[in-house]
């Protein structure tokens, strides 16, 4: 039930598509990302943050993720830190 079951794309596509967003909020072993632009916060899980170490990330950190869903409903999937240029 909590395997990610597909991974949003471009219509027509099949690579991943990458959003970006800020870490809003951070708990032991999960956190909510607001993206940037519209749209609700996404739940993030720290099986889902992608070799890092989970205890660097802090609220208000710029990250880039992927958006999969499972029989929840939406998630992040390959979140990786990153600054702006």
């Amino acid at each position: 039930r909590t395997a990610i079951r597909a991974v949003f794309t471009v219509p027509g596509g099949t690579e991943a598509t990458l959003f970006a967003g800020r870490i809003t909020k951070l708990e032991t072993s999960y956190g909510f990302i607001e993206r940037d632009g519209p749209g609700d916060w996404i739940f993030m899980h720290q099986d889902s943050f992608g070799g890092e170490d989970w205890q660097s990330l802090s609220t208000g950190q710029l990250v880039r993720f992927q958006i999969g869903f499972n029989f929840f409903g939406p998630m992040a999937t390959e979140v990786s830190p990153y600054t702006s240029s």
